[in-house]
């Protein structure tokens, strides 16, 4: 694109774009740091699995890992001859029978635009393919497309999962969906529309130009892309598990969640009291165990009262009680026996009855 369409692009979105990005930075900037939290393990385990997705992403974009474009490699232009463009290519490295192969596909100036338009393996490895029917190599090239993608959606899908990645991460999870369906589908109709724009690509002022790799080019952006919105994601993730940012639809956890986490508690509360009355009630009807009892209790009376007794508890003691106004602390007292036990009065009614 040139520069007037990224200008336009840039005053078509720049209104929507900016006042939310100088939001979204307010919001973040102006959070009360008592309220800010380390990051719970589940959250940590989807930041951990989208860095991971997004490093292996990063690094499938390194050109060595992926097929090689001999007409980058041999620094040739589209029209030159077959046998001249295989001699440069030897001239780099030794020949495989895959070039071979491509020998004979480079015969025709279509199947050269094929070759740059879907990579070498299509080309070589379609049974059914032919240059009068080009729809014919995106049918078989889907697949290999959706791979990825497919793949990335399986990540996404783990990593904003409820048992899994917890409350913060399961609040994307539409998003994070929306998003990665967005990308394979934006790659298929890059791979069906680039006919067109490879012809326009091919029209250059210089025919000694080397000819756009639109295949490399999109295996290139395919790779940023996922690898931008899984770090997109886990920024989102680690702002909202750390309290950093309160995202629509991260309030908390229900009411019902909520009284069931205070269930929870209580019940393994009750059974550890269940555990220590059961100890309790063992040692008390042993004797040996009741002795042992006693005597702890007998020296850690003593050992109280030898540290009550020394000079810098009982100042210590004596300027905290100092500083209370028992008076105040009597009446507070007074006023919440009063209100702890309101409901248990009788009603008027019930005292007119009488």
């Amino acid at each position: 694109m040139d520069s007037n369409t990224w200008w336009t692009l840039l005053m078509f979105f720049g209104p929507m774009i900016v006042p939310r990005a100088v939001a979204f930075y307010r919001s973040i900037s102006t959070v009360n740091p008592q309220n800010i939290r380390s990051v719970p393990p589940k959250s940590r385990r989807a930041l951990n699995l989208l860095f991971i997705t997004a490093l292996i992403f990063l690094v499938s974009t390194i050109p060595r890992l992926g097929p090689e474009n001999i007409f980058h490699a041999t620094q040739s232009r589209l029209k030159l001859a077959t046998g001249t463009l295989f001699s440069r290519l030897a001239g780099v490295r030794e020949l495989t029978p895959q070039d071979d192969l491509l020998r004979e596909k480079f015969e025709s100036l279509e199947n050269r635009k094929l070759y740059l338009q879907y990579g070498p393996s299509v080309l070589l490895d379609c049974p059914f393919c032919t240059a009068a029917n080009p729809l014919t190599y995106i049918y078989y090239a889907i697949p290999s497309i959706l791979t990825p993608h497919l793949a990335h959606l399986l990540v996404l899908g783990l990593s904003t999962s409820l048992p899994i990645a917890g409350r913060a991460a399961s609040t994307f999870r539409s998003h994070a969906t929306h998003l990665g369906v967005l990308l394979a589908l934006a790659e298929v109709y890059a791979v069906y529309a680039s006919p067109t724009y490879l012809e326009a690509w091919l029209i250059t002022p210089n025919p000694n130009t080397i000819p756009y790799p639109f295949f490399w080019r999109l295996r290139l952006f395919r790779g940023l892309a996922i690898a931008a919105c899984d770090i997109l994601l886990a920024a989102a993730i680690y702002l909202v598990a750390t309290n950093r940012w309160a995202a629509a639809g991260a309030r908390g956890d229900s009411a019902a969640e909520k009284t069931e986490q205070a269930v929870r508690n209580m019940e393994g509360l009750c059974g550890k009291l269940t555990l220590a009355g059961a100890m309790r009630n063992t040692i008390f009807r042993d004797a040996a165990l009741k002795k042992v009892v006693d005597e702890y209790w007998v020296k850690e009376k003593g050992w109280r009262e030898e540290v009550h007794q020394e000079r810098e508890v009982v100042e210590g003691l004596n300027r905290a009680l100092g500083r209370v106004d028992v008076d105040a602390l009597g009446r507070q007292m007074g006023e919440f026996t009063d209100r702890a036990f309101e409901s248990l009065r009788p009603g008027d009614d019930v005292m007119q009855g009488q």
